[in-house]
């Protein structure tokens, strides 16, 4: 394809008339075979594959946003047939911040380095890389599944550092990217927080549940519901029976309050059963 250009550009100049290989690439955008022209040229002509990609990202940059799509498929099918251009060409895009979806394709599909990735995107705090579609929703959950990962590969290997980059990693998904934590999710970062001694990882937890505080505030009131509905009938049971409600009927209500243990220790929850109501009396402790 680009011999046959070549030939056409030489003719051309005879004839003085214009022809780049910047219209030739920028022409491909607009066929329906454009991914197919791209792998040939990868395929069958390696050396002006860098050429072909440059003049792609330039064009990523001239066209209109609704060829940006196309320029994504082309530029994503040049890694798929020879996967050493992913980190050239993330980090061109990176450079002109173009195409912000194709990045996080790029990362999580063939760079596999999200966490130091987004650790370094997240420093500059840049608002064009927020701009992402519903369509990477799948990729960041996939990056979030892998950051509890090495959340716990670091804390079994007590690996400080790469468990800070990575709860660090955690905290840019869900506060710049608004990606939310599940109940399971929420439990593990209690967990750790519980246990961890070291300040800069707890400061790192608490901003994460600080920024998740509102789920996380939403499933422990469902938890208390739940126990508080268990009382009840334990109660019930016991003006009907005159039985004795069994001790772990209140360990129940109280049984997931372990969790705000954790970050306030020096508080205590018991049922207070005055005057008929059931209710949770919270008493701090010295400190």
């Amino acid at each position: 394809m680009l011999d046959w250009f070549d030939d056409i550009e030489d003719e051309d100049r005879l004839n003085q008339r214009p022809g780049t290989l910047q219209d030739v690439i920028e022409g491909f955008v607009h066929l329906g075979t454009r991914c197919e022209l791209v792998a040939a040229i990868v395929q069958h002509d390696p050396i002006n594959t860098m050429e072909s990609v440059d003049r792609l990202l330039l064009s990523a940059g001239r066209l209109a946003s609704r060829h940006q799509l196309h320029i994504s498929e082309m530029l994503y099918t040049v890694i798929e047939h020879d996967s050493q251009w992913a980190t050239r060409i993330r980090y061109q895009l990176l450079e002109r911040e173009l195409l912000p979806e194709l990045i996080i394709r790029i990362t999580v599909t063939f760079c596999n380095d999200e966490i130091v990735f987004l650790n370094g995107v997240f420093r500059d705090s840049p608002t064009w890389f927020m701009v992402q579609s519903a369509n990477s929703i799948s990729h960041f959950m996939k990056v979030k599944g892998r950051i509890f990962g090495e959340v716990e590969r670091s804390v079994a290997e007590d690996d400080k550092v790469q468990l800070a980059m990575a709860i660090r990693a955690l905290a840019g998904l869900v506060g710049y990217l608004g990606i939310k934590l599940n109940d399971a999710e929420i439990e593990k970062c209690l967990a750790l927080l519980r246990t961890s001694k070291t300040e800069r990882i707890v400061k790192l937890l608490l901003s994460v549940m600080l920024l998740s505080s509102e789920h996380a505030i939403r499933s422990q009131v469902s938890r208390a519901n739940d126990g508080h509905r268990q009382l009840v009938l334990a109660d019930i049971e016991i003006a009907c029976t005159g039985r004795r409600a069994l001790p772990t009927a209140a360990n129940r209500r109280f049984g997931n309050a372990d969790a705000i243990d954790g970050v306030f220790p020096n508080r205590s929850i018991r049922p207070d059963r005055s005057n008929g109501a059931i209710c949770a009396r919270y008493e701090c402790g010295d400190t």
